[in-house]
């Protein structure tokens, strides 16, 4: 009977632990579709002006603080001025570290900072794959019992235009970004 009981007890213990495992050590895998502002900086913005942008992003959350992002965006400057009738759209394709400050059940603050290929298009006379660097800031807010939330996020890219031209100058801009999360792991 003392065996029984003992065993009984023994393998008690791991479901006990488990049960107590917070949620946030597992591994998540999230989708996010974002939708948003662009808005050129810089050299850049004496031509252009503020217009859209649309993006996905796979988060990897590896433990409670660390998530890696890989992101699509594609990225639109309208111009500013009626001389100017050339639009340039800039399709993104990039990796991120982000940092969450402080963790809650409902909302993860975050910083992140990456790298990324931008593909520019100068309204089709000039067309470039270029390096860049980005960073920024965000809160994913968590929908309580749900895999659904929601991300806003304000970011900054740096292109370096590596042409052998030097008329076109670095690109800068930013995203304002919000969007719906759904976590898939």
């Amino acid at each position: 009977m003392r065996l029984r009981a003992l065993v009984l007890t023994a393998s008690l213990i791991p479901a006990t632990v488990w049960a107590q495992t917070p949620a946030e050590d597992a591994v998540e895998l999230t989708l996010a579709v974002v939708a948003g502002l662009a808005g050129p900086t810089g050299d850049a913005s004496d031509a252009y002006t503020a217009s859209g942008s649309v993006g996905g992003e796979l988060d990897l959350k590896l433990a409670p603080v660390w998530v890696l992002t890989g992101t699509v965006a594609y990225n639109e400057a309208a111009p500013r001025a009626s001389s100017n009738t050339t639009k340039t759209t800039i399709l993104e394709l990039g990796a991120s570290v982000k940092y969450i400050i402080s963790p809650t059940p409902t909302s993860d603050p975050h910083i992140r900072f990456g790298l990324a290929l931008y593909n520019r298009d100068v309204g089709g006379t000039v067309k470039e794959t270029n390096f860049g660097v980005n960073g920024g800031a965000g809160v994913d807010f968590n929908l309580s019992g749900s895999r659904l939330g929601f991300t806003a996020t304000a970011l900054y890219h740096k292109i370096f235009i590596t042409s052998t031209s030097r008329s076109n100058p670095d690109w800068q801009y930013f995203n304002l970004w919000a969007g719906i999360r759904v976590r898939i792991i």
